[in-house]
């Protein structure tokens, strides 16, 4: 609980097109499924075919605001929540002053000042039997 209570949001700047934005936060999320795992709704609007990626940007919140947002990301309505901000685009640019750590399906992927996503619509088939 005390290293929540000390996080420092960072600031980054987001770009989609011609269209930048500066913002804090403590956590970017970039998905193409709405869960994280564990019925975890992050990016609940997502579409795996949509060709478009998903970022859900998370503000520094207070400790004892921490459950309620969770319960939002539970029940699917993030999107609700004051400390949420959900975008969704075929292009993103994030850049921040520092290196922000990157996580991959929960691990650890190396450090990073600038992030470009792109999406692309239906190009994972599966065969399900």
């Amino acid at each position: 609980m005390q290293q929540f209570n000390k996080f420092k949001e960072f600031n980054f700047r987001i770009r989609q097109g011609e269209v930048e934005s500066d913002l804090k936060g403590m956590m970017i999320s970039i998905a193409n499924a709405s869960q994280f795992g564990n019925n975890a709704k992050i990016a609940p609007e997502a579409d795996t075919n949509d060709g478009k990626a998903n970022i859900t940007m998370v503000r520094k919140m207070k400790l004892l605001q921490l459950p309620y947002f969770a319960y939002k990301v539970f029940d699917g309505t993030i999107a609700h929540s004051s400390f949420a901000q959900l975008v969704k685009s075929e292009k993103v640019t994030i850049t921040c002053e520092n290196e922000m750590p990157l996580h991959v399906d929960g691990e650890v992927a190396g450090f990073a000042t600038s992030f470009e996503i792109t999406a692309h619509k239906s190009t994972l088939r599966l065969i399900i039997p």
